[in-house]
């Protein structure tokens, strides 16, 4: 009983740490953070060639980038050294995903085109270090 009261208590614990760590290490570009349970959003608008952020997910907790781009827009999508143990997924409608050599690329091919990158990891949590690179 002792270690399953342990166990929730960490999994509440870290579901309202995670999404406050993420944040607070995310830069100027970040336009709008929605939070939501389990969930975090982040709105995001590179006004340099590119954007890093460090975070943390895990257990139920996911979060999302979202990105505006343009006709030709194409960006890089790095993880770097980050924990191979974390899931992620790119996508998003007027969007071409491209992975060559290890690298992954989304072009918009349509005007207000809505990257999505979504990162999860499950059960443990993870830290990652997302690097987007825009390319016009």
């Amino acid at each position: 009983m002792k270690k399953m009261i342990n166990k929730k208590l960490i999994k509440k614990l870290l579901s309202l740490i995670l999404p406050a760590l993420a944040f607070a290490n995310a830069s100027a570009e970040v336009l709008k953070h929605v939070e939501q349970t389990s969930r975090d959003h982040y709105y995001i608008q590179l006004k340099n060639p590119t954007f890093s952020m460090n975070g943390f997910v895990g257990g139920e907790h996911t979060n999302f980038y979202h990105i505006l781009a343009f006709t030709g827009e194409a960006f890089t999508i790095d993880f770097g050294k980050s924990n191979p143990q974390h899931q992620w997924s790119l996508g998003g409608n007027g969007v071409d995903v491209l992975q060559k050599k290890g690298i992954t690329t989304a072009t918009a091919n349509s005007d207000g085109s809505w990257i999505t990158i979504e990162i999860s990891a499950y059960p443990q949590p993870v830290e990652y270090e997302l690097t987007i690179t825009r390319y016009p």
